[in-house]
């Protein structure tokens, strides 16, 4: 897959969504890094969008492919190092860093990538350096959307249904894959100890109208509320 291809058109669509004005959007997982992070003495963001770790952890060095995301992060008068670079072939000497952040990424690659990108990670940070690693919580399933719906089909068409709706959410947000914390903790056993695992949580809403553009096609008005976690983990490098 050409990721820079694909990243510019996500980064031309959804913009410099974590800032606000001046001031970035403090979310969870960037406090998390922050936290973790903030004492090391050279620290990797990879994948650094539009920067926002780079603002908080002044001495970090950032990796980016996408050039619009580098242009903005150097026009919002960032100092940081940004290397232009892939995640499956870090740029970068063995064992260079003391730390690295990969947030909000994993979800945007197909999962042998995923597991080239991790093991990249091992490569560039230190023994026992902390990686903190962020990313949506697939939804295990959706069977309880069915439910509500049910009524209004005949001849099992309720599953179709369902299937629509994971397909939409995942069109929307622009990920490939998404995971649960058991299939990630698998993929860290060569490389990374789990020291912790943060969870935050909200509810996301869908309905009938993000399915279809007219929902006259059904005889009914569905909204629903699912779920919606995002795993932070906190890793130490083997």
């Amino acid at each position: 897959m050409d990721y820079q291809k694909v990243y510019e058109r996500y980064w031309q669509d959804s913009g410099p969504y974590h800032w606000k004005g001046d001031e970035p959007k403090m979310a969870f997982h960037y406090k998390v890094a922050r936290k973790y992070l903030k004492n090391k003495n050279k620290v990797l963001d990879v994948g650094c969008g539009d920067g926002v770790l780079l603002k908080l952890l002044p001495n970090a060095v950032g990796l980016e492919i996408s050039e619009k995301a580098i242009k903005f992060c150097r026009d919002k008068g960032l100092k940081n190092k940004i290397v232009k670079g892939s995640c499956l072939a870090l740029p970068f000497k063995a064992h260079e860093f003391d730390g690295a952040a990969f947030l909000e990424v994993i979800e945007h690659l197909e999962e042998e990538d995923v597991k080239k990108a991790l093991k990249e990670l091992h490569r560039v940070v230190k023994k026992d350096g902390i990686i903190v690693l962020s990313t949506p919580q697939r939804i295990p399933t959706l069977e309880w959307h069915i439910n509500p719906v049910k009524k209004y089909f005949e001849g099992g068409k309720a599953p179709i249904f369902a299937k629509i709706i994971l397909k939409d959410a995942k069109q929307s947000y622009g990920h490939i894959k998404e995971y649960i914390k058991d299939e990630l903790a698998e993929m860290f056993k060569p490389f990374f100890k789990i020291k912790y695992l943060v969870a935050s949580g909200r509810k996301a809403k869908i309905s009938c109208a993000r399915i279809t553009k007219d929902v006259n096609d059904y005889p009914f008005k569905f909204k629903a509320e699912v779920p919606f976690v995002k795993l932070i983990f906190v890793l130490e490098n083997k």
